[in-house]
């Protein structure tokens, strides 16, 4: 058992060196090269070995990941001293993946490289050829800006060219 700033995670038997990794929204997802080491329904998880003074690599298992979870980066590497117990924090978007088509007001398209950004203000994709924009963790309904230079946020105005099986046009963003 291993007491951190966000509660209590249950553990196997752990060594001297022990790293606590949180990936909130990745309940369930399973530690790579650790057998039997998943993260908690609080979003926590512990790997009950690590080796002092060398990197040590704490992986998600992104077969677990489902249809609807996205990691940017499911890797971290960590070097604890020794007695150490370190902390890992992966970032998690819980939600759509949503291919959009963006246009300008004046039916041009945003500059290649603009962002688009999550009203929590996290950057969560770039602007591509033809003004595609590719992101992940979308709620439904939720609203994005888009943003490049000085400039101030845009407004996006969505052009659904496809839509997913089953899904309708006016599903994803509105």
């Amino acid at each position: 058992m291993v007491a951190h700033r966000g509660g209590v995670t249950l553990s196997q038997t752990a060594g001297l060196n022990l790293c606590a990794g949180e990936a909130k929204d990745a309940q369930g997802v399973g530690i790579e090269n650790q057998t039997g080491v998943r993260i908690d329904p609080f979003g926590y998880a512990v790997v009950p070995q690590s080796v002092p003074y060398r990197v040590n690599s704490v992986a998600l298992n992104p077969q677990d990941f489902d249809a609807f979870l996205d990691v940017p980066n499911a890797v971290a590497d960590t070097v604890p001293t020794r007695g150490a117990i370190t902390r890992v924090r992966f970032d998690t978007f819980r939600g759509y993946s949503v291919l959009i088509h963006t246009t300008l007001a004046d039916g041009s398209y945003p500059p290649l490289g603009a962002e688009l950004y999550r009203a929590s203000g996290i950057s969560n994709g770039l602007v591509g050829p033809g003004g595609e924009v590719y992101v992940s963790g979308v709620d439904s309904g939720e609203k994005l800006q888009m943003k490049w230079g000085e400039t101030p946020p845009a407004k996006l105005r969505n052009h659904p060219a496809r839509t997913a099986p089953g899904a309708s046009a006016g599903d994803g963003l509105a």
